[in-house]
């Protein structure tokens, strides 16, 4: 019913839009349904907020903090984990303090560089506070400057639902209208019998095409099949060449990988490098996907290349290995 009820407020906004008046379709008759509101400076007090109003308020850039993050491109797919895993590690105890949302990233070549933005939990408590207070309901409070940002608080669910219900019953007495005008001047006989008539051609013209539709989708599906295999296979060799990415930018000119080994979260690397080794594993710690870097096996000299040799073995940090 409420996905009924929903669609019924779509329909009736769309109406709106074309030039049936608002105060219309909203309860108690209202030109306006929620306030967008502007909050940007501290202390934050009472006289800042509307009386008796439903608010969208905008966080201004004095109330966040904004940080910038730059990642690789290859490792979209795992930007939320990498981020919040990011902001836990750099934020006092673990970013419990505050709330942070992330907008539109800008790519710089390979890279992206993401705006996060930062509200306090105690200001966002004081917000929560005053706005009882003022008897105001808080439908959203989001970033002012960056509409793509997720909202820090998402009440419209909780404040919409009169705002649906009373655009549902618009329509529903709006097309009770217009059942009963036309009921009274088309011939109800007539009427049903061209209706029964066309819905037959209809049942049968959809018949021929499900059946159409239906092959046409089980070739898809074995296409499918096939596709996803070749994904898998991809995706396997892609990670395998995204971490050497990593590792040969994180280790340098001086050392280089002679041998590189995957097998679930655990990865083996073999190479030469005129560095100390400290430093070697040192720089491979400090990877985001890195959990734990140990020797595995004595470091030797080798003499043709005047290098060291090392034997290492890297326990992986895998998306399951981030907390929520």
């Amino acid at each position: 019913m409420p996905n009924v009820i929903r669609s019924w407020s779509q329909v009736v906004w769309a109406w709106t839009l074309g030039g049936l008046p608002s105060w219309l379709i909203l309860p108690g008759f209202q030109k306006t349904w929620s306030h967008s509101h502007p909050l940007n400076h501290i202390p934050i007090t009472v006289d800042d907020f509307p009386q008796e109003a439903i608010v969208d308020l905008k966080v201004g850039p004095d109330l966040l903090l904004e940080k910038r993050l730059t990642l690789p491109v290859v490792a979209r797919s795992n930007f939320s984990k990498v981020i919040d895993l990011q902001m836990r590690q750099s934020l006092p105890g673990r970013g419990g303090d505050v709330l942070w949302r992330t907008g539109t990233g800008q790519r710089n070549g390979s890279n992206i560089t993401i705006p996060i933005y930062l509200l306090k939990r105690s200001v966002l408590e004081e917000i929560h506070s005053i706005a009882n207070v003022r008897k105001v309901k808080l439908r959203t409070i989001s970033v002012a400057h960056d509409l793509s940002a997720r909202p820090f608080l998402d009440n419209r669910k909780h404040c919409d639902w009169q705002r649906n219900a009373w655009s549902g019953l618009a329509i529903i007495l709006l097309i009770a209208s217009i059942g009963i005008f036309s009921w009274q001047n088309l011939s109800e006989t007539q009427a049903m019998q061209n209706h029964i008539a066309n819905l037959e051609i209809e049942k049968s013209n959809l018949s021929d095409k499900a059946v159409q539709m239906r092959a046409a989708l089980d070739a898809k599906n074995n296409s499918f099949a096939s596709v996803v295999n070749d994904l898998q296979k991809f995706e396997t060799e892609y990670h395998r060449l995204s971490l050497l990415l990593d590792l040969t930018e994180a280790l340098g000119d001086e050392t280089w990988v002679s041998d590189l080994a995957i097998n679930g979260k655990d990865l083996r690397l073999s190479g030469f490098t005129g560095k100390d080794i400290t430093d070697v594993m040192s720089h491979i710690q400090e990877l985001y996907w890195v959990q734990r870097v140990d020797l595995d096996g004595p470091v030797s000299f080798d003499s043709f290349s005047r290098r060291h040799r090392f034997d290492l073995s890297i326990r992986l940090l895998l998306d399951s290995d981030v907390s929520p």
